[in-house]
């Protein structure tokens, strides 16, 4: 959906989705306005001669590339899970986006390497501790993560794209008891 206000003539918005008739003069004050989504529609234009108008012409299509954004907040608080327990990742942090942002993809990273930790599966494999995962988001409620085998605490790290950038890295720990 594109919400945006078309074009503006004298500095006035005019509305969308239907003709405004604007003098030869009055041209050079009047511009398209892209909206705050990237996409692309097709625009028609008709001339008037001063006699009679001419047909309705669609010649080219407005692309409207989006130059703002509001880069999405990880919030990844820190959760004690059982010795082998598993939970879906996606249970263990939160996202929001001021522009409303879908997310498009996530990474994790283990900072954990000692041996009997918890660990990530993600894309249908275990990665080794200390490489950053990316995972799209249609794939994000198959990716868990396991409580380690031993007691201890687990050192992890995510963020979120909203397909315009990054968020910053939120950490969160894992403390590992007796299951």
């Amino acid at each position: 959906e594109f919400r945006r206000v078309l074009f503006r003539s004298n500095g006035v918005a005019q509305a969308s989705g239907q003709a405004i008739t604007v003098s030869a003069s009055n041209m050079a004050n009047t511009y398209y306005v892209g909206g705050p989504v990237t996409g692309s529609e097709p625009l028609w234009a008709q001339a008037y001669d001063g006699t009679a108008w001419s047909g309705w012409g669609s010649g080219w299509t407005q692309n409207t590339v989006r130059l703002t954004n509001v880069l999405p907040v990880v919030s990844a608080p820190d959760k004690n899970l059982e010795q082998n327990q598993w939970v879906q990742a996606s249970t263990l942090f939160t996202v929001t986006d001021g522009d409303g942002d879908a997310m498009t993809q996530y990474q994790f990273e283990d900072n954990t390497t000692t041996a009997g930790s918890g660990y990530l599966w993600a894309n249908g494999a275990t990665p080794a501790a200390g490489t950053v995962v990316t995972v799209n988001a249609a794939d994000l409620s198959t990716t868990w993560i396991r409580g380690g085998a031993n007691t201890g605490t687990d050192s992890w790290q995510v963020r979120a794209n909203d397909g315009y950038g990054w968020s910053n890295w939120a950490s969160f720990k894992n403390g590992r008891a007796h299951g």
